[in-house]
């Protein structure tokens, strides 16, 4: 029967590939006392002699140990000893004048490249071995992506806060969420170019711009903001299509959902008019980032036979979903502190999924704007 790893045949010690079974020549394979030992030309084990390997002379004890202490370079593999023995796994060499930290693999060879390790990734230079720390793009290593590898070397996910930026990385793959809408703990956010992310601003419609008929666009602006742009309030409140944004001369009805998708199309192609979705798809929309405006009613109404007011969805979390209303002149304006009317609850509310759906569904139909 083919035989693997070390044998002994008439008194003399060979090594045999322990997966295909041949013989080792001129290799430098790791022992099971965890030494260097080295088969040369005809197989046997060097033993209490000095060889020239590739330009550099080598001594081997009596049990064939290579005699060393700090890194070697044996053909063309770094290695690691300690009073002889080969060290493994994550090793600091600051005691042997390197400020790096490398990683071996059970064979004793210097690893590079990504290494998966006791269920954690980890990157290591692929020239000089060293563990890569902060964020790292993976082109050169094969992967279209850049992910996020925290001071101990081992890639993170979710949402993580870097140098007061919050960023996210994909809960599978690590890679860090560019031009990609998220929800964090509740919170819809988007990805820049950067991966920092963003969140809907609160703008109202009241200041610094007076149109106290300009829900319609101060909500589409707060979508539009998510994605860090900021929409000219002036051009957009005097270009839209709908009499009476400032000084509600004219003004009937808020613009229907479709010709207000139409019109902000201008300024940014991601919004979509999903009138008609359920709270259940617009609940679905919202954690996955995407904010959600609807069609409701305002403050300073007393009669409800007619949603004639826009507001936005910018998050969701236990059971409530987390409302801007533009009619106010602060972010901090609370329940009361507008037209006094049912719907007066405030610039940034909470609402109930049931109450939602009271406001929402009927009337006018249920009209609703998101953007990607």
């Amino acid at each position: 029967q083919m035989q693997y790893g070390v044998q002994i045949i008439n008194g003399n010690t060979y090594y045999f590939d322990r997966i295909n079974g041949s013989q080792s020549l001129n290799r430098i394979i790791v022992g099971n006392d965890n030494t260097l030992k080295y088969y040369g030309n005809d197989g046997s084990i060097v033993k209490n002699n000095t060889l020239n390997i590739n330009g550099k002379n080598y001594s081997f004890d009596g049990m064939g140990s290579l005699i060393g202490n700090g890194q070697l370079n044996i053909q063309g593999h770094w290695y690691l000893l300690k009073n002889k023995i080969v060290q493994t796994g994550l090793q600091n060499l600051s005691a042997y004048g390197e400020n790096k930290t490398v990683y071996y693999a059970s064979n004793g060879q210097m690893q590079y490249g990504q290494q998966q390790l006791n269920g954690h990734w980890y990157l290591f230079d692929k020239i000089s071995g060293a563990m890569q720390t902060g964020f790292q793009n993976l082109s050169a290593y094969g992967e279209n992506k850049t992910v996020y590898y925290a001071s101990n070397g081992q890639m993170q996910y979710g949402a993580i806060k870097i140098n007061n930026n919050l960023y996210f990385f994909d809960t599978t793959t690590g890679a860090m969420y560019v031009r990609n809408f998220v929800n964090v703990n509740g919170q819809t956010y988007y990805a820049g170019n950067n991966g920092v992310l963003m969140v809907p601003r609160y703008i109202s419609q009241l200041t610094p711009i007076f149109a106290g008929w300009g829900c319609a666009v101060a909500s589409s602006a707060m979508l539009m903001s998510i994605k860090g742009e900021n929409l000219d309030l002036w051009y957009a409140y005097s270009h839209e299509p709908q009499a009476g944004v400032f000084n509600g001369v004219g003004f009937t009805k808020v613009i229907s959902a479709n010709n207000l998708t139409n019109y902000m199309r201008q300024f940014d192609g991601g919004f979509r008019n999903i009138s008609g979705s359920s709270i259940d798809q617009i609940k679905n929309l919202v954690n996955s980032g995407h904010p959600v405006l609807y069609y409701g009613y305002s403050s300073y109404g007393y009669s409800h036979s007619w949603k004639n007011h826009c507001k936005v969805i910018v998050g969701y979390s236990n059971g409530k979903f987390h409302i801007y209303d533009p009619c106010y002149y602060r972010q901090s304006d609370g329940p009361n502190t507008g037209g006094h009317g049912t719907y007066d609850l405030g610039a940034d509310q909470w609402r109930t999924e049931n109450q939602l759906a009271a406001e929402y569904y009927g009337n006018n139909g249920s009209g609703a704007i998101t953007i990607y």
